[in-house]
């Protein structure tokens, strides 16, 4: 058992939980944040961003949403919420549900200027459609009605 005797120790102590009680709440955080499914964009969220760019321009959805979230939260500079937009468009266009999930949640909070409830409500049926809880939950709790089941 570690024991402080001086007021010093005490504090450096103090200071060191301190640092790993924040250094643990920050990779808790960037964990909930990351998307859960691999297949949401997964490898390409750590890739070199001119690759990445590269796939989403040739078509692969998984490179389209990882570059949305990219432009989203500025990681390569400066955030572009309208270009996110557009790359998370794409990739719920080519079916990938993380991003449907996305472009339904953008259209419900008026995200890039687009408050459409309709629109957010035929999102989340396509997520749902390929097994998406939290789109079902979404659609029922975002005033499309309860339409989805």
């Amino acid at each position: 058992m570690l024991t402080c005797t001086t007021p010093m120790q005490t504090s450096r102590w103090s200071s060191f939980a301190l640092g790993l009680l924040v250094a643990g709440a920050i990779l808790l955080r960037s964990q909930a944040a990351a998307p859960q499914d691999s297949q949401a964009g997964g490898r390409w969220l750590m890739a070199p961003v001119t690759n990445v760019r590269t796939a989403a321009e040739q078509g692969e959805a998984a490179a389209q949403y990882a570059l949305g979230e990219r432009l989203l939260r500025g990681s390569d500079g400066k955030a572009d919420v309208i270009e996110a937009y557009q790359w998370h468009g794409r990739a719920a266009s080519n079916g990938l549900v993380a991003a449907q999930l996305r472009m339904g949640m953008k259209h419900e909070r008026a995200v890039a200027g687009v408050l459409d409830i309709a629109e957010a409500a035929r999102w989340y049926e396509l997520a749902a459609a390929q097994g998406s809880d939290a789109a079902r939950f979404r659609g029922r709790s975002s005033g499309s009605g309860g339409q989805l089941e």
